[in-house]
C-alpha cells in the first residue's frame, strides 16, 4: 500500500471514527472510608507482620530505638517528600503507605520500613488491594494512574497487580516497571495492558516486598490519587449481511491474524485512530503478519467503515 493511501485511509478513518474515555474508579484516600483493603493474605503477604499497609498524612519523621538479639539500636527515620502539586490536598494530602510497627511503638508514624535483616526481621511481604470490582467489558483500552513514592533497594520494593475474578487469584502488572523503588520523590506513573480490558470483573492491589538487606533506604512504598480510565471505540458498526462478514481471528494473537470479507482498502488502527498497516482480503482471506506492532488493542477498518477489534500480545 502506498504512503499517500495510507494517509488518506487514515484520515477518513479519523473522521469516522471517534474514541470515548471515561473515568471508573478513583481514589484520593481522603474520606472516611476506602476502596482498599489493607494488609491481606494475597499473594503469599503477611497479614500481622512488622510492617503493615495504613493509611494517614503523616510525613513528619523521628527516631527511636529497636531491640535484636537482646542488644537496642537506635534509629532516625527521614520525613516523608511532601507532595508535588497534582496530587489532591498537596504537598500533606492523606495517602497509603507502608509503616514501620517499630518505628510507630518510637511515636513515628510516616512512610517508613523496617528491612528484613535475617536475624530478628524475616522476610515478609504486604499486600492491599481493591475491595471492589470495576467492568470494562465494554472498553478497549483500559489505564491505571497513580502516584507512588518508594527509595528501598533492589530488595525492598514495591508492585502492582490486577486481578479478574474478584480477587481470587492476581496476576502482577510487570510493565512498565517491575519493581517500585529507588523513587525518593512522587512520581506519577500510568499503567496498561490489554488484559485490563474487556473484563467483567477488574480490581488493583499493590504489595511491598522485604528482602533481606542491610543497605535500604526510606520511604518505603506510598501510593496516592488512584484513577482508572477506560477507552472505547465509537462511531463504527459492524457489517449486516451475514453473506459478507468482516471476519478477524484469533482475537488475541501475537504474529498474524487471518482477516476474511475485508475488501478493498481495508486497514488496521489503534486505539487513536491512526491506520498503520493495510490489509486487503477481497472475499477471501487474508493471513496478515502483526508482529511489529506495540502490544495493544487494534481494529481492522473497512472501507464502509465495518469494524472488528483484536489484542496484540
Amino acid at each position: 500500500m502506498t504512503k499517500s493511501l495510507l494517509l488518506l485511509l487514515s484520515a477518513g478513518i479519523l473522521s469516522a471514527t471517534a474514541l470515548a474515555q471515561d473515568t471508573l474508579f478513583t481514589e484520593n484516600f481522603e474520606s472516611a472510608s476506602s476502596s482498599f483493603t489493607l494488609n491481606t493474605a494475597d499473594v503469599s503477604s503477611t497479614t500481622t507482620g512488622y510492617n503493615q499497609w495504613i493509611i494517614n498524612n503523616i510525613y513528619a519523621g523521628g527516631a527511636g530505638s529497636v531491640t535484636c538479639l537482646g542488644i537496642p539500636f537506635t534509629f532516625t527515620v527521614p520525613a516523608t517528600p511532601s507532595q508535588p502539586a497534582g496530587i489532591y490536598n498537596a504537598p500533606s494530602g492523606t495517602y497509603m503507605h507502608i509503616r514501620s510497627n517499630e518505628a510507630f511503638n518510637s511515636g513515628v508514624n510516616n512512610c517508613c520500613f523496617q528491612t528484613a535483616d535475617a536475624f530478628c526481621f524475616n522476610v515478609e511481604n504486604y499486600f492491599t488491594a481493591m475491595n471492589t470490582d470495576i467492568n470494562t467489558l465494554n472498553y478497549d483500552s483500559v489505564n491505571v494512574n497513580f502516584w507512588w513514592i518508594c527509595d528501598g533497594s533492589n530488595n525492598n520494593y514495591g508492585e502492582i497487580y490486577y486481578s479478574t475474578d474478584s480477587g481470587v487469584n492476581w496476576t502482577q502488572a510487570s510493565v512498565p516497571l517491575p519493581k517500585f523503588y529507588n523513587q525518593s520523590t512522587w512520581t506519577s506513573i500510568n499503567v496498561s495492558l490489554p488484559a485490563f480490558a474487556h473484563q467483567s470483573t477488574l480490581r488493583f492491589g499493590f504489595r511491598f516486598v522485604n528482602k533481606t538487606s542491610m543497605n535500604a533506604s526510606d520511604p518505603a512504598f506510598g501510593i496516592d490519587d488512584i484513577s482508572i480510565t477506560a477507552t472505547t471505540f465509537t462511531g463504527i458498526h459492524n457489517p449486516t449481511s451475514s453473506s459478507n462478514q468482516l471476519t478477524v481471528y484469533p482475537n488475541v494473537a501475537t504474529e498474524y491474524i487471518s482477516v476474511c470479507n475485508a475488501g478493498k482498502n481495508a486497514a488496521i488502527i489503534d486505539m487513536n485512530g491512526k491506520a498503520v498497516m493495510g490489509v486487503s482480503s477481497g472475499k477471501n482471506c487474508a493471513h496478515t503478519d502483526i508482529s511489529q506492532l506495540s502490544q495493544g488493542v487494534y481494529a481492522v477498518r473497512t472501507a464502509e467503515g465495518n469494524v472488528k477489534r483484536f489484542i496484540k500480545k
